[in-house]
């Protein structure tokens, strides 16, 4: 489990680019749509979030 804050800012900002990603994609492929969403859902399984609790938290949101 990744235990230093740069490690885990790391990943919460991957998983908001994938989530961000698989909106957009979603319309033309569906499928990667599909497995970006997952990879970005991958990522935050050591910090029990969601994609877009990742965005909450980076406050990056509009």
């Amino acid at each position: 489990m990744p235990t230093n804050d740069l490690q885990r800012r790391d990943d919460l900002i991957i998983a908001a680019a994938l989530a961000r990603f698989s909106y957009y994609i979603e319309g033309v492929d569906p499928e990667l749509g599909e497995e970006a969403w997952q990879l970005g859902a991958d990522r935050l399984v050591d910090y029990d979030l969601e994609p877009m609790d990742a965005v909450d938290e980076l406050e990056i949101g509009e």
